[in-house]
């Protein structure tokens, strides 16, 4: 479902039929609905951990739809700030680009030693660290111990503008 494009109800349309609390990121029906009642939580976590609401036989993210909610419009990107997809409380969402969203990802999949940046340099024996800036990968030294890799990767992180929650651990909550 690709809903960052898709036509969003407008502000007024959306606070007939929802009410969203902005500290817990709850929305809760105003209306009587085939599967819920008034006063009762509104969607349900999906297959990626977001949390989707049905209106009127059309999905949406119900972070996109706390944007409306709260300002009328919605931003092309939406940051979790926490990572975690289901929290749509208001301080935990952020406008943004696609580069700060990307710099507020969680650990890769397929990263084998569970530290974000580093990895082993087989020719040399050593511990690589690098950093995505630009859409260029810089090569940041090759290190004896994975924590020596680990912290010249944080240190750069930040001086490029990574977002601190970069590179943390998968989100096992949904």
């Amino acid at each position: 479902m690709r809903n960052s494009t898709r036509i969003l109800p407008t502000q007024d349309a959306l606070k007939s039929v929802l009410f969203y609390d902005p500290s817990s990121g709850v929305f809760k029906w105003k209306e009587t609905r085939p599967a819920s009642r008034i006063g009762s939580e509104a969607g349900y976590i999906g297959c990626q951990g977001y949390l989707l609401i049905k209106l009127d036989q059309t999905t949406y993210k119900a972070h996109r739809l706390a944007f409306v909610y709260m300002t009328g419009s919605c931003p092309a990107q939406i940051d979790h700030i926490d990572g975690l997809r289901s929290n749509n409380a208001w301080d935990n969402l952020r406008a943004c680009d696609y580069v700060e969203n990307a710099r507020n990802a969680s650990i890769r999949k397929d990263n084998i030693f569970g530290v974000a940046g580093v990895g082993w340099h087989r020719r040399t024996g050593k511990w690589a660290a690098r950093i995505r800036t630009g859409g260029r990968v810089l090569h940041l030294g090759l290190f004896s111990t994975i924590d020596e890799a680990s912290e010249a990767y944080q240190n750069a992180k930040l001086k490029f503008g990574y977002h601190p929650n970069h590179g943390r651990p998968r989100s096992v909550a949904r």
